[in-house]
């Protein structure tokens, strides 16, 4: 498992994380809210927020997912991609993170909204400076390889995967 912190005074911060999962052979990723700041020890809180289900995301990345954050780090691409189920679909975009006209590396986002509240949304965010999209990166590419080890290459066929639409210029995939 790999995390980031990006604690902020104001409270706003978010963590995430990235854990293989040798049991569903996966990569989930996590986001969660800052839930305080410590004026002594200037440091953020995240752990009280992960008993609160508003303040935290885990979405289960599929190895093509996977596939296509490493080729947003590696060639500067977007990747948007929607997780439907019965109750809380869920929009995931992986992209440049951008302050004025500055790149200051990539962001992860995850939006979530209710099928039977349309007033409910929900999102979280987090930027990963460039060192840090590199150590994801690296860290996926391990995950991929675990992901063939574990299944065996010639048993994953990415075929299964229920694509869409596939938009080679922004690499828009819906799952």
């Amino acid at each position: 498992m790999i995390a980031f912190y990006h604690p902020s005074k104001s409270g706003k911060g978010f963590a995430s994380s990235f854990q293989y999962s040798k049991k569903d052979n996966t990569v989930y990723a996590q986001i969660i809210k800052q839930y305080g700041w410590d004026d002594e020890s200037q440091t953020g809180t995240f752990k009280e927020s992960m008993k609160d289900p508003n303040k935290k995301i885990s979405i289960k990345l599929s190895p093509i997912e996977v596939s296509a954050i490493i080729d947003c780090i590696e060639r500067n691409r977007t990747f948007k991609t929607f997780h439907d189920n019965s109750e809380f679909p869920k929009t995931i975009n992986f992209s440049q993170w951008i302050m004025g006209d500055v790149s200051k590396g990539f962001s992860f986002s995850v939006g979530i909204s209710s099928k039977q509240d349309s007033e409910f949304k929900n999102s979280f965010y987090i930027g990963l400076t460039f060192p840090e999209a590199r150590y994801l990166r690296e860290y996926l590419v391990f995950c991929l390889n675990e992901i063939f080890i574990n299944a065996g290459a010639s048993q994953y066929n990415p075929a299964t995967s229920v694509v869409e639409k596939q938009d080679d210029e922004d690499l828009n995939a819906n799952f």
